[in-house]
């Protein structure tokens, strides 16, 4: 990327550290734990900590917002890319932000068939819990105000229609520009419900992602981006 404000070109080609990025031991852990549907290890229970928090930084809400609040400030958005870049490289500030997510209590679901949408947003945070689809079958659920249990990786349960319709009802609230779904009956269903309208209300003029996460509580944005002000 180039920034315009800058005295002579600069260039980040940050395509290339996404997709370095997508051959680490966290994305590993991903495809491995979304094919069996269990977790095995205190190890892969971390990895999948990473990639939690690495998704949540890179989605496309998150990214556009940080750029937006960059802007707001007067710096370009290249200053993103640089202090981003920076703070994957930090291992003490990851440790600081993973950390706090897998000394929690987890609980996985696995069903038999696809259940779970995925929003352009998929990290669906909130005060109490944070969810992740990690296939259209496994969903990760990361109970924040809970300790984990020694000796315990994670919770396995079978999901209630209760648990599957919050987590319709919290992905639709994170969706900023598309949902996508094998089952074209399922995103028929969410298209027509009275949530989805009120999405699509709520995005149809929005021009500002950063005021749009920070007015729907997700204080994390700003936490998790501590490292702008490096």
């Amino acid at each position: 990327r180039q920034s315009a404000d800058a005295q002579y070109p600069v260039y980040i080609d940050f395509e290339d550290i996404l997709t370095g990025i997508e051959g680490l031991p966290p994305y590993t852990v991903l495809r491995k734990v979304a094919t069996t549907g269990k977790i095995s290890t205190c190890e892969e229970k971390a990895f999948l900590g990473c990639f939690i928090v690495l998704q949540f930084l890179r989605s496309h809400a998150i990214m556009n917002s940080m750029v937006q609040w960059h802007e707001t400030l007067s710096r370009p958005k290249f200053e993103h890319f640089v202090t981003l870049k920076w703070f994957l490289s930090d291992a003490e500030a990851l440790f600081s932000t993973v950390y706090p997510l897998v000394d929690c209590r987890w609980t996985l679901y696995h069903t038999s068939s696809a259940t779970f949408p995925l929003c352009d947003s998929p990290v669906l945070v909130q005060p109490e819990s944070i969810m992740v689809a990690l296939s259209p079958r496994v969903l990760v659920e990361i109970q924040r105000t809970v300790p984990a249990d020694d000796g315990e990786l994670c919770l396995v349960q079978r999901i209630s229609d209760s648990k599957i319709d919050e987590f319709r009802r919290r992905t639709i609230a994170n969706t900023f520009r598309e949902v996508i779904f094998g089952n074209l009956q399922v995103l028929q269903s969410w298209k027509e419900s009275s949530e989805f309208q009120r999405r699509v209300d709520l995005m149809k003029d929005a021009k500002q992602y950063n005021k749009i996460v920070r007015e729907e509580g997700r204080r994390e944005l700003w936490l998790l981006n501590a490292y702008a002000n490096l």
